[in-house]
């Protein structure tokens, strides 16, 4: 098979589609139901033959109302969430940033929650990504076509049609349009809106695959009032995305990126060169793009997005177990609602009705009566020759009319049972009886009702970020040096300036571009995928947050809450919150990081107090070696004192020893003198000492 679709192909997909089960005149006519026209024709011409009063409650709009009101009060941004380092999750952050704007410029949310309306009443709604068409306008265009203008492989299984071959998109345009998208076959078409044989020859010289495709579309198997409106000068594009599978070869980079190789780009032919990584055989689907008018094939073209994915997202309610047909929570109530309309017409109808019984002699006329009966002020005249004194007796249906309040009432009550929407969701209460605890487990209630739709809803949305992700990063390809500012309500409260594609020379172990530089936060690196934040961000929300917040703060210790009290002024919706809350950190001492000059005082300030405590520091150091030096000093004297000390001491021991001797040598002296004198004895004395 060839890449570019042939017109049997076409034709096969159409009259698959054709064989589709038919559910959208059944989903038409239940969002008739959630917009009032609740009777048909054939009804209201029976209602008035019959007299009865065409009245309608709607109950299915104000409930679904409430579904939507929900989904609004917890709407959840979308983040970028980086699935490599920790520096990949500033790189996703600063995508986060650029993603929020793009939200906010193409109204993303809005044809999100258009989608989600499609998708809670009749079972399915869409969401179209692309880029704009218009150059005065927004780069990109977030829309929800109509459900009758999308059609799609019945047999994909997947809910973002990820395993679908085909999907289509069927759109009428004026002629004017058409001729200025495709200039070329503006001849062509002119001739197809306003009837001509628009397979004449004279349009053969176009090119002879062109000629034999017109010739075959002489067959066009559909029929031409499908793609043809020549009184109004329209024409339906067939908007045409499909796939093709094909057998190449890709290259699994170190970063877990897998990428289709390309024999053209350099980069790829220097890293197989240099054995960084290897060409894999693999077989996958690529996603094309062609354009046809009726049998007209105007273009064939390759995707134009990156993404290789269709760029219409299904927001899909429930589905039919065996023919898989969408449908929404209006079906089941749509029974519950008719009995209500046909109960309270006929109530209404009984109220002012009268049954009545009379004799053929009660009355002279009986047209005349018949007329006066059904006044509120009847005036009736009895014949006084009837013969049955009772022969003329009114019937006000009282009887019935009771009746058919009370199974009226019960048709209310099916009607919530139907959808699993209590009334106290809808800020209703059955009685004053019903204590707060009650309340908020029938609200809880409800709200579990809507799990399967919500999980639904979620991931459909997310998915629609991830498109819108993906053409966002291919527009920042071609950019370098985009400064991005990160407020505190990404990467855990830390404002910051990320740089992305910042050019700088290539080393001798990189591999360049082909303008020599490298690019350090280059965005074609990055793995990211788009998920949904923890918490909401409506206004509602914020409230409840903010109330939580005041009372938290009132238990804690005062030293405790002048450091978080800007944290508390900023989760307000008051309009001059930031300009307070900056006050406020100026007069705590805290920084703001997003204010430039703020950050520069800080830093100096900072460094003011550095340098002085280093000096304090350097004072207390002299003083310590001060300190050192006394001490040393009066050790020193005290070492001296207690050697002299120690001198004195033993000189003083020295001198009580030579003390003792001569005291010793004394008393032996005193001794021998008492023993008495011999001559030996005196011969000793009288020697010289």
């Amino acid at each position: 098979m060839t890449d570019r679709m042939t017109l049997q192909q076409l034709e096969r997909f159409l009259i698959e589609i054709n064989e589709q089960p038919h559910w959208r005149a059944s989903a038409n006519r239940e969002a008739d139901f959630y917009d009032g026209n609740q009777l048909d024709s054939e009804t209201l011409a029976l209602m008035e033959e019959r007299g009865i009063p065409p009245l309608q409650i709607n109950l299915i709009q104000p409930t679904i109302n409430t579904i939507l009101g929900m989904e609004a009060k917890t709407r959840l941004d979308w983040k970028v969430i980086g699935e490599g380092s920790d520096h990949d999750q500033d790189l996703a952050d600063a995508l986060t940033v650029k993603l929020m704007e793009a939200e906010r410029v193409t109204r993303a949310n809005r044809a999100c929650a258009d989608a989600y309306k499609g998708q809670v009443g009749v079972g399915i709604g869409w969401v179209g990504v692309h880029r704009a068409t218009d150059p005065f306008g927004p780069r990109f265009k977030v829309d929800t076509p109509h459900r009758n203008e999308m059609y799609w492989d019945w047999r994909a299984r997947e809910p973002d049609l990820g395993d679908a071959r085909y999907l289509v998109r069927r759109k009428w345009y004026d002629e004017d349009f058409l001729t200025t998208m495709f200039p070329r076959y503006a001849g062509l078409i002119r001739d197809a809106v306003s009837g001509l044989p628009w397979w004449d020859s004279a349009h053969l010289n176009i090119n002879t695959e062109l000629a034999r495709d017109l010739i075959n579309g002489r067959d066009f198997a559909l029929d031409p009032e499908e793609w043809l409106n020549p009184e109004r000068r329209r024409a339906a594009l067939y908007e045409v995305w499909y796939r093709v599978w094909v057998r190449g070869q890709v290259l699994a980079l170190p970063g877990g990126r897998v990428v289709e190789f390309d024999r053209k780009n350099p980069m790829h032919q220097a890293a197989v060169m240099r054995g960084l990584v290897r060409p894999q055989v693999a077989r996958y689907s690529k996603v094309r793009l062609a354009w046809w008018c009726g049998p007209l094939p105007l273009a064939d073209v390759p995707s134009p997005y990156a993404h290789n994915k269709f760029p219409y997202v299904p927001f899909i309610g429930y589905r039919e177990d065996l023919t898989g047909v969408p449908y929404g929570m209006i079906r089941s109530m749509m029974s519950p609602q008719e009995e209500i309309n046909a109960r309270r017409s006929k109530m209404m109808w009984l109220l002012s009705a009268r049954r009545v019984l009379a004799d053929k002699d009660a009355v002279d006329d009986h047209n005349r009566a018949r007329q006066e009966v059904s006044r509120a002020d009847a005036y009736i005249i009895l014949n006084q020759e009837r013969r049955n004194a009772d022969g003329f007796k009114v019937d006000d249906n009282v009887d019935l009319s009771e009746q058919q309040f009370k199974v009226l009432e019960e048709s209310k009550g099916n009607i919530q049972d139907a959808s699993g929407m209590y009334q106290e969701f809808r800020g209703q209460t059955a009685g004053s009886s019903q204590s707060g605890k009650a309340i908020r487990s029938l609200v809880e209630q409800s709200v579990t009702t809507l799990g399967e739709i919500n999980d639904n809803y979620r991931q459909s949305r997310q998915a629609v970020g991830d498109l819108l992700l993906t053409l966002m990063v291919e527009d920042l390809k071609g950019q370098d040096d985009i400064e991005v500012k990160i407020d505190r309500r990404f990467g855990a409260g830390q404002a910051r300036t990320v740089m992305l594609n910042q050019r700088r020379m290539a080393e001798d172990h990189e591999i360049p571009p082909h303008d020599g530089y490298m690019r350090d936060n280059d965005l074609t690196r990055l793995r990211a995928r788009v998920a949904l934040e923890e918490t909401p961000s409506s206004s509602t929300y914020r409230e409840h947050y903010s109330e939580q917040l005041f009372d938290l703060v009132k238990t804690l210790p005062p030293e405790v809450q002048i450091p978080i009290i800007d944290i508390v002024v900023e989760s307000t919706d008051l309009p001059n919150r930031h300009e307070i809350a900056d006050r406020i950190r100026k007069m705590t001492g805290q920084v703001d990081d997003e204010d430039p000059q703020a950050k520069a005082a800080a830093q100096a300030q900072e460094q003011l107090k550095q340098r002085a405590q280093m000096a304090d520091l350097a004072e207390r150091e002299a003083a310590a070696e001060e300190r050192k030096a006394n001490a040393r000093v009066k050790a020193a004297q005290v070492d001296e004192t207690i050697a002299k000390t120690a001198k004195l001491r033993a000189d003083t021991e020295h001198v009580e020893a030579q003390t003792d001797a001569t005291d010793a040598n004394t008393d032996r002296q005193d001794v021998e003198t008492l023993q008495g004198p011999s001559g030996h004895e005196d011969d000793k004395r009288s020697a010289p000492a």
